[in-house]
């Protein structure tokens, strides 16, 4: 009923339009403290305020579900109204807060539906969510969201149908002039959009842990290699391959790589574990305790780019490193 009266009052004027969303914040909490009748008598109380509002003002409210209200009304209302950051209600000793997420209507023609999920959007930004009150919809924000959706809909079929491969990046010694050594880096050949770029689909596995399973695949793509060039008698270097920050948080990373090395015949001196100063950032103990196991079972472990993060002098001194 909500999207119908929107949609005439959106039709019936040339004026810029604007769906508004309110979120109470701590609305969990008041049923958990409460009971559910309590949050249900909040959830009325909530709504007579917002009508009232609504009663000085050329607005459209509704109730969607849950602790979710909507408001159709014209941007020049919107500007007009001081949104309050709380509500006072009959809980006393609890601060109602809201969070209200804005959708400005330039195409008046796009479903009522559509207008009010991108204002949804705008009031679930974690990255203003405990800032600002007032969050508008931000179109390149959700272009971004949407091509990270596209990934993670992709990624599984993916690492199932071999569309992502490894490249060898050579490290060469300028005095020697020789090649001694490489780091693994992996490509995702897409079938339709080609190659996607490790810069947009690394921070994607990293957010949602896929890079566990995608680190895998790289460890062992690099044993098959370097068991490869062996048995072909080719001389070889030590490889690098990254380990995520992911990694140190399970009790599997030392049991992977030692059955990775025990399956193809190789050596810990076959690889490095090349991490990132990022890691060393939290829980230093637990990290630094399982860099040393790592060395204790033959493994050489490399800092990648030193300098740009977290790192600094002293904290070289304490951390178990044997390439930089």
């Amino acid at each position: 009923y909500f999207f119908e009266l929107a949609r005439e009052l959106i039709d019936k004027t040339k004026e810029e339009m604007c769906i508004v969303t309110m979120d109470v914040s701590n609305f969990k909490i008041v049923n958990e403290l409460y009971g559910m009748n309590v949050g249900d008598k909040l959830l009325k109380e909530l709504a007579k305020q917002i009508l009232d509002i609504g009663k000085r003002y050329e607005m459209i409210p509704a109730r969607f579900m849950a602790d979710h209200y909507y408001m159709c009304m014209p941007k020049k209302e919107f500007e007009q109204i001081e949104f309050p950051k709380s509500f006072h209600t009959f809980l006393d000793d609890m601060d109602i807060k809201v969070v209200y997420g804005v959708f400005i209507v330039e195409d008046h023609d796009m479903p009522i539906n559509v207008m009010c999920d991108r204002a949804f959007l705008a009031v679930h930004d974690k990255q203003y969510r405990y800032v600002e009150y007032i969050h508008f919809y931000n179109e390149s924000e959700h272009k971004q969201i949407l091509k990270e959706n596209e990934i993670e809909n992709d990624m599984e079929k993916a690492l199932n149908e071999n569309e992502f491969y490894i490249v060898v990046q050579p490290k060469y010694n300028p005095s020697s002039e020789r090649i001694v050594g490489g780091e693994t880096l992996v490509r995702w050949q897409h079938p339709e959009k080609g190659i996607i770029s490790p810069g947009v689909f690394i921070p994607v596995f990293e957010k949602n842990g896929f890079i566990i399973q995608l680190d895998y695949f790289v460890w062992e793509e690099t044993c098959k290699l370097i068991a490869k060039m062996k048995s072909e008698g080719v001389s070889t270097v030590p490889i690098s391959i990254n380990v995520s920050r992911a990694h140190f948080y399970g009790s599997e990373l030392i049991h992977k790589l030692k059955n990775l090395i025990e399956r193809y015949q190789l050596t810990p001196a076959d690889l490095e574990l090349e991490i990132t100063e990022s890691i060393c950032g939290e829980d230093e103990e637990t990290t630094y305790e399982k860099m040393r196991e790592l060395q204790e079972s033959g493994f050489h472990i490399a800092m990648d780019d030193f300098g740009s993060g977290y790192s600094s002098l002293n904290m070289l001194k304490e951390m178990p490193l044997d390439i930089i």
